[in-house]
C-alpha cells in the first residue's frame, strides 16, 4: 500500500508540473502573438513601443520580415501543440488520482490515447508551420519531423504503459472476483 501511496504522490507532482509546464507554454505563445502583432505593425512603416516619446526598435531595421513571421509562428503554433498535450496530460493525472490507482480500464484508456497524441499532435504542428514557411517563402525554421522524434518515442512508451495498467486492471478484478466467491462460498457452509 506504501508503493501506491508513492505512486499517487508521484501523480499529483506530475500534475503539478503540467500545469505549471502549461502556464509557462501560455506564456510563450501570447509572448509570439505579441511579437507577431509587433513584426506585422512595424513592417508596416508604424512603431510599437515608445519610451519617453521615442520609438523602441525591437527588431533591427534591416530585419529579414518573412523569416522572423515564419520564426514567430512557428513557435506560437509548436507551443499550441504543447499546451494541447500537457491537458490532456493534466486530465490523465488528475483522473489517476481520484480513481486512486493507475490500474483502471478508464486510465489506461486515457494514457493510450495521450500516447497517441504525443504521437500525432506534434506532426500536425510541424506540418502546420511547414505550410506556413512555405506560404512565406522562407527555409524550415525548425527542425521537422526530426525534431519530433522524442515525442514518438515518448507516445509510445505511454502506449505500452497503459497496456500493462490494462493489465494490471484486469489482474486486479480477477483478484477481487476470487475474493468475492470465496467470501460467498465461506458465507455459505
Amino acid at each position: 500500500m506504501k508503493t501506491l501511496q508513492s505512486i499517487q504522490k508521484a501523480f499529483q507532482v506530475f500534475e503539478i508540473l503540467t500545469k505549471v509546464a502549461r502556464i509557462i507554454c501560455i506564456v510563450g505563445a501570447c509572448l509570439c502573438a505579441v511579437g507577431v502583432l509587433c513584426a506585422v505593425t512595424r513592417y508596416n512603416g508604424g512603431e510599437v513601443f515608445f519610451i519617453f516619446g521615442e520609438p523602441l526598435q525591437i527588431f533591427p531595421a534591416d530585419a529579414d520580415w518573412k523569416k522572423i513571421f515564419a520564426m514567430l509562428i512557428t513557435a506560437m503554433v509548436l507551443l499550441a501543440a504543447e499546451i494541447l498535450l500537457l491537458a490532456f496530460a493534466g486530465q490523465y493525472f488528475r483522473v489517476e488520482r481520484t480513481d486512486g490507482t493507475p490500474f483502471t480500464e478508464h486510465g489506461a484508456d486515457l494514457l493510450k490515447k495521450l500516447g497517441i497524441r504525443c504521437i500525432y499532435v506534434p506532426i500536425v504542428a510541424i506540418v502546420i508551420s511547414a505550410v506556413v514557411t512555405a506560404v512565406l517563402g522562407t527555409p524550415d525554421v525548425d527542425g521537422g519531423i526530426v525534431s519530433n522524434l522524442p515525442g514518438i518515442g515518448v507516445g509510445l512508451i505511454l502506449i505500452l504503459a497503459s497496456f500493462i495498467f490494462r493489465y494490471g486492471a484486469e489482474l486486479e478484478g480477477k483478484a477481487n472476483a476470487r475474493l468475492a466467491d470465496s467470501g460467498e462460498s465461506g458465507l455459505d457452509s
